[in-house]
């Protein structure tokens, strides 16, 4: 919480030194399609669709060029999912235990045995990236480093075990109030590295649309330079944040005739 409050204090004093400059405030709403990437990268890993909503302020330094100050609320994580026939003994007995495994197998053949596994992973980040913009007309390109601090973070497994077309077990983590449903979620949480720090590009567009008022879309990339983990095994099992952003929203334009700022 204090951490939060920190970071409230700073924007409240950006956005205190934007008005004074005759900046341009901005409102976001972006769509995030995040992963988990590097030596140690998860298999069978499909990438998180998450939003990434968030404020962006624009103050002028040069002509046509900005500092780019931002708040964004970020979904971030990935989605593991599985889908095989005749799993090997020991990751089928945890979830139909030794009775019924024995049940579907009396002549010794699990083969007929379907296990789906969808496994997710997902971190929710307060994102702060300061970045350098230079327009060029109505396309712009910004460049700069970013830090995050986790918000919240959950682990869930879902495992459904079929035979022919009957549904024999279905498990789902997050309803598990046993030792075993708690420590899957709380192990992630423990594991979990609480900041991130990486670097972010964007390509836009930015055009007027009435008095004092902006439309704008971009593209953005970003990458963690930090294993997710606080502390990984060793090097060839570190994870690190990489996601893609597409986004559009408004600016609200102070001053349009400055010449810091772009002529229409």
């Amino acid at each position: 919480m204090y951490r939060i409050l920190s970071i409230l204090a700073v924007l409240m004093a950006c956005l205190q030194t934007a008005s004074a400059q005759s900046a341009n405030v901005g409102i976001s709403l972006g769509a995030n399609f995040s992963n988990l990437v590097g030596p140690g990268k998860i298999k069978d890993s499909k990438p998180r669709l998450g939003f990434c909503p968030g404020i962006i302020i624009d103050i002028p330094t040069t002509f046509e060029s900005f500092l780019e100050l931002g708040a964004f609320y970020s979904q971030q994580g990935v989605n593991i999912k599985s889908d095989e026939y005749g799993a090997d003994r020991d990751n089928l007995v945890p979830y139909m235990g030794k009775d019924l495994f024995k049940k579907y197998t009396s002549d010794g053949n699990h083969k007929t045995l379907r296990c789906k596994t969808n496994i997710s992973k997902h971190v929710d980040y307060l994102c702060i990236p300061v970045m350098w913009k230079q327009s060029f007309g109505s396309l712009y390109g910004k460049i700069g480093p970013w830090a995050a601090f986790a918000l919240n973070a959950y682990s869930q497994k879902k495992v459904t075990i079929y035979c022919g077309t009957d549904t024999i077990i279905k498990y789902d983590s997050k309803k598990d109030t046993t030792e075993v449903g708690k420590a899957f979620n709380q192990t992630f949480i423990n594991k979990l590295r609480k900041y991130d720090v990486g670097i972010g590009m964007s390509i836009g567009y930015q055009t007027a649309v009435a008095h004092g008022m902006d439309l704008f879309i971009d593209a953005t990339y970003r990458m963690g330079f930090f294993s997710v983990e606080n502390e990984p095994l060793n090097r060839k099992s570190t994870i690190r944040n990489m996601y893609f952003i597409i986004s559009a929203g408004v600016f609200f334009v102070s001053d349009r005739k400055s010449k810091t700022f772009r002529r229409r």
